[in-house]
C-alpha cells in the first residue's frame, strides 16, 4: 500500500470461507486442508493465523485503503479484490460510487488534512495514527460538481501515473489538489501558508 495507489498482485492467498462454501466443489479438499491445522484451530485461546471471522467490508468493489501508523497520510485507491489484515482501514460508499470515493481520496492525500491528521487526530512520535478514531471524525466537504470534476480528473491522472510507474513524479497534479481544497475550505493566504510552512517543517 502507498500513497494514491496499492498492489495488484501478489503472492498470498487467503480462503475467505462462509456459509455460501458448502455450496462450492472442492470443499472436500478445503476441509482436508484446514483439518491439517486442527489443533491450531480449536485452540481459542491463540491468536491464530489460520482462521479470522470476516468483517462486512466490501472487499472486492471500490474502496480507499490506509494503514494504521504511517508518517504522512497515506490513503490509497482500488477497485480489486484487495484484502488486509486488522491494521488497515477501507473506506467503500454504499452506492460503490467510483466518483466520490476519488474525491474524498483527493481531500484525505492533501496537505491541508495531513495538516488535520498531525493537529487533531493521534500521532505516536511524528507517526500518525489513522484508527477509526480520528478517520470517523474527519471533517469531508461535499464539494460542487465543477471541483469534484476537476479533483477527480487529478486523482485518475496521479493513478494512471502511478500504476504505469510507481515512483512517477506527480507533485504539479497533487498540488492542484491542494489549491483545489484550499479554496474549497475557503482558506486565506495566510493560513495557506500557515499550512504549506507546518507541513514542509
Amino acid at each position: 500500500m502507498k500513497r494514491w495507489v496499492t498492489n495488484s498482485e501478489t503472492d498470498q492467498w487467503v480462503i475467505f470461507a462462509d456459509k455460501r462454501l458448502k455450496n462450492l466443489r472442492g470443499t472436500r479438499l478445503l476441509s482436508d486442508h484446514l483439518l491439517k491445522f486442527k489443533s491450531i484451530i480449536d485452540d481459542c485461546s491463540s491468536n491464530s493465523p489460520y482462521l479470522h471471522r470476516p468483517r462486512s467490508i466490501n472487499y472486492e468493489g471500490p474502496k480507499i485503503v490506509v494503514p494504521q501508523r504511517a508518517m504522512m497520510n497515506v490513503f490509497g485507491f482500488n477497485s480489486i479484490p484487495w484484502y488486509a489484515s486488522v491494521d488497515v482501514y477501507f473506506i467503500t460508499d454504499s452506492h460503490d460510487d467510483v466518483t466520490k470515493l476519488k474525491s474524498v481520496l483527493a481531500l484525505l492525500n492533501s496537505r491541508l488534512y495531513y495538516f488535520w491528521f498531525y493537529y487533531q487526530g493521534k500521532r505516536k512520535g511524528e507517526a500518525l495514527e489513522l484508527y477509526q478514531k480520528p478517520l470517523s471524525e474527519t471533517p469531508i466537504l461535499e464539494p460542487p460538481p465543477s471541483t469534484r470534476t476537476r479533483l477527480v480528473s487529478a486523482v485518475d491522472q496521479i493513478l494512471a501515473a502511478k500504476r504505469q510507474n510507481p515512483g512517477a513524479d506527480t507533485t504539479a497534479l497533487e498540488e492542484e489538489i491542494d489549491r483545489l481544497v484550499y479554496a474549497l475550505y475557503g482558506l486565506t493566504p495566510d493560513e495557506v501558508k500557515l499550512v504549506e510552512e507546518s507541513v514542509r517543517a
